[in-house]
């Protein structure tokens, strides 16, 4: 066999190895955003006093569940967006934490997460915060609602504060945005969908009455 051969064999090679794992990539650049989708609720009502489980229909059909503490008189309502991978533990001591203030609390649940209905993506995760905000602020003035976006929430969070008014927004864990977390940990390949992350900084920055963001 001739050595050029050989050469062009194994990058042959290399090239349908390189082609095959960006095809994985591609094909599961959903269960790789959203690895918590499809488990079991975990309710945190039975853990946490003071919370109750709830239901809210999405304009698209579907069912989220969420979990709701009622605010004290003249304290604030807090919109918890979690992360993609909030294990029931954290969301249980994050709430006996936020519930102990005295503030109000209605933790979110994604839809295809946590019992919620549906499959989880980024156009459906904005509307189901959309959903979330319109539940509260049927019950709360905006100016006492507060958002609080987690990791992929901080997101979802930022995005709804460019759409709406509320007292405040916090962010634990932010990002810019999802195609630039997949570049830092799969720097061989690059995201080849729209579906890219919520939030660029660009958006916050514009948001209505946030003109001093902080990162």
């Amino acid at each position: 066999m001739r050595p050029g051969r050989g050469l062009v064999r194994g990058a042959l090679a290399l090239a349908a190895l390189y082609a095959g794992l960006v095809g994985t990539l591609y094909l599961a650049q959903d269960r790789l955003l959203y690895p918590a989708a499809g488990r079991p609720v975990a309710s945190i009502t039975a853990d946490v006093t003071g919370f109750e489980t709830l239901r809210l229909d999405t304009p698209d059909g579907e069912r989220l569940v969420v979990w709701w503490k009622a605010p004290e008189a003249g304290k604030m309502a807090i919109l918890y967006l979690p992360g993609n991978d909030d294990p029931a533990n954290t969301r249980r001591e994050r709430a006996k934490r936020l519930g102990a203030t005295g503030h109000g609390i209605l933790m979110v649940a994604y839809r295809g997460f946590w019992g919620s209905t549906g499959r989880p993506h980024e156009a459906g995760l904005h509307t189901d915060a959309r959903t979330a905000y319109a539940w509260l602020t049927s019950r709360i003035p905006p100016a006492r609602v507060v958002l609080f976006g987690v990791s992929l929430g901080s997101g979802v969070a930022v995005r709804l504060a460019t759409e709406i008014r509320a007292a405040g927004l916090i962010l634990d864990a932010p990002y810019t945005t999802a195609a630039a977390i997949a570049a830092d940990r799969y720097p061989f390949d690059r995201p080849r969908r729209p579906d890219q992350g919520a939030a660029p900084r660009a958006a916050w920055q514009r948001g209505p009455g946030y003109p001093d963001p902080i990162w």
